[in-house]
């Protein structure tokens, strides 16, 4: 049910050669002939960047998804992927795990679904999971490529998302949060459960006014869908400001939204600003 990894990193210089820089064509993935992303081998990478291998049958703790532990002295770590996860998430955690192996090496990290997603305990005012999630991001979902992508594209929308997440093998909460956090348009994303938010992220061009509701208004998509079982929004419909934000003069403003279901108590939805008065001075 499980599989392992064994990581014997290089000095810290060639592995950092190896890993993907936003600004550069760095990463472990290439485009082909037509300009598509050729799917990124995190399992490749791994093994060009550490020597990696497979490593027997090491045990990950009930309820996390992976888990790192190594010798920081003497530069190797095992990591341990749950296969019962879904093929995507199961690659997105190997690719966190190395995340957490670049900076947080000396740290025994066991990383659950809620982990992955952001939280955890604090460093240097980004939590460990937060820096190892943004690290992943980076190597499966190298800027340069993303870019280059979106050029086949005219809207944010989950069309756009279900297509790029398809060329990149990754999953859909994983490429909608890049696209928001790359700011390819002024948007949000947010997740709700039946106990309320339980995260968001919006593009740097939103103005920070704009801060989601703590719970779903019924009058939005994602309210059906969470507590009526209705199913995914095949279309991004118009709404009024006021359906997700409590601001004064939000009924003055329009959005795009978008929502769809992650698990049987979370519901994800796609905002995208329609209104200039959204926008960060």
């Amino acid at each position: 049910m499980l599989n392992g990894f064994k990581l014997s990193p290089p000095d810290h210089q060639a592995t950092s050669h190896w890993f993907p820089d936003l600004n550069s064509n760095r990463s472990g993935g290439t485009t082909g002939a037509d300009g598509d992303p050729v799917r990124i081998s995190v399992s490749a990478i791994d093994s060009l960047l550490c020597g990696a291998s497979r490593w027997g049958q090491p045990l990950v703790p009930i309820h996390s998804d992976a888990c790192i532990a190594g010798r920081a002295d003497v530069g190797r770590a095992i990591i341990s992927i749950d296969e019962r996860s879904l093929p995507r998430r199961q690659r997105f955690s190997l690719a966190h795990e190395i995340g957490h192996w670049e900076w947080h090496r000396g740290y025994q990290l066991l990383c659950s679904k809620e982990d992955i997603r952001g939280s955890g305990t604090k460093l240097k005012g980004l939590s460990r999971e937060a820096a190892a999630n943004r690290f992943a991001a980076d190597l499966l979902m190298p800027g340069f490529m993303l870019r280059n992508a979106m050029r086949d594209f005219k809207r944010l929308d989950m069309k756009t998302v279900r297509e790029l997440a398809a060329r990149f093998d990754v999953s859909l909460t994983a490429m909608a949060y890049r696209l928001v956090e790359s700011d390819v348009h002024p948007s949000l994303l947010v997740a709700y459960g039946k106990d309320g938010r339980h995260w968001f992220v919006r593009s740097k061009s939103i103005a920070e006014i704009w801060f989601p509701k703590d719970c779903l208004d019924h009058q939005s998509g994602a309210y059906d869908i969470l507590f009526g079982g209705a199913p995914d929004d095949r279309f991004m419909s118009t709404v009024e400001g006021d359906t997700w934000f409590d601001v004064d003069w939000a009924d003055q403003v329009e959005l795009g939204e978008q929502s769809f279901r992650t698990q049987e108590n979370e519901v994800v939805s796609l905002l995208v600003a329609r209104s200039d008065r959204m926008i960060a001075d």
